[in-house]
C-alpha cells in the first residue's frame, strides 16, 4: 500500500513527475533518470514508483504504476508534409507556441528531410515514453492538429536516426517547471525528503 503523501504546495506543477515509495514512506518529486538511479541502488532497489499522471481541480492527485522500460524508452510524433514550407510552419508553430504555453515535459522538435519517408518533409517531436499522454494533450491545447499523415511510437524514433535524414532545424523545448536530472549521488542523499522538488504556488497580483 503506498504510503502517504506530504503535502504537496503546487501539486499542478508536478505532473509528469514521480513519487518514489521507499517502504518506510513516500517521496514526491523525481524525474525519470532519478528512479532509475534508485532502482539501480542496491539499497532502494525495490521500492515502488508511480507517475503522476494528473491532477484534478480539486487538488487531487492521479498516480500510475510505471514499468522499468517505460522510463527508459523514447517516442516520437512524426507529422508529414508534401509541402516542405508547410512543415516549416508546424515547426515554427510549435516553437512559438511553447513561448505562450511552454510544454509540461522536455521535448525536442525537428524539422526534416528523409527520401525514405513519403511524404519526405517532417516535424517531428521526440519526448520519454512516459509522458506521450501530456504530450498529446499539450498539442491539443495549443491547437495543433497535425498534418496529412503522421507516424507515432517507439519505433518512430528509429525512422528519426535514419543517416537518409537530412535534419534542417532542431530545438529544445523545455518544461514549465526546471526538472533538470540531479547527480545520482544526490539522489541518493535526498531519499528522507518527502518532497524532492518544491514548485511554490504562483502568486497573483491584482
Amino acid at each position: 500500500m503506498l504510503h502517504r503523501l506530504p503535502h504537496i504546495p503546487n501539486p499542478a506543477a508536478y505532473v509528469g513527475l514521480y513519487v518514489y515509495d521507499f517502504g518506510t514512506h513516500a517521496s514526491v518529486g523525481y524525474t525519470a533518470a532519478e528512479i532509475q538511479v534508485l532502482r539501480a541502488s542496491a539499497e532502494f532497489a525495490n521500492g515502488e514508483a508511480y507517475q503522476i499522471y494528473r491532477v484534478h481541480s480539486d487538488g487531487t492527485i492521479e498516480l500510475r504504476g510505471v514499468r522499468d522500460a517505460l522510463l527508459e524508452m523514447r517516442e516520437a510524433m512524426v507529422f508529414l508534409r508534401t509541402d516542405p514550407d508547410a512543415a516549416t510552419r508546424d515547426y515554427s508553430f510549435l516553437r512559438e507556441a511553447a513561448r505562450h504555453k511552454p510544454t509540461p515535459a522536455e521535448i525536442e522538435v525537428t524539422l526534416l528531410r528523409s527520401y525514405k519517408l513519403d511524404p519526405p518533409n517532417a516535424m517531428a517531436l521526440s519526448y520519454s515514453a512516459a509522458v506521450s499522454h501530456l504530450v498529446s494533450g499539450w498539442l491539443d491545447g495549443v491547437g495543433f492538429h497535425g498534418s496529412e499523415l503522421f507516424l507515432v511510437g517507439v519505433d518512430a524514433v528509429n525512422r528519426l536516426d535514419d543517416p537518409s535524414s537530412v535534419r534542417i532545424a532542431s530545438s529544445q523545448l523545455l518544461a514549465a517547471f526546471h526538472r533538470e536530472d540531479r547527480s545520482s549521488a544526490d539522489v541518493l542523499r535526498f531519499t528522507d525528503q518527502r518532497l524532492q522538488r518544491v514548485y511554490e504556488p504562483a502568486i497573483s497580483v491584482e
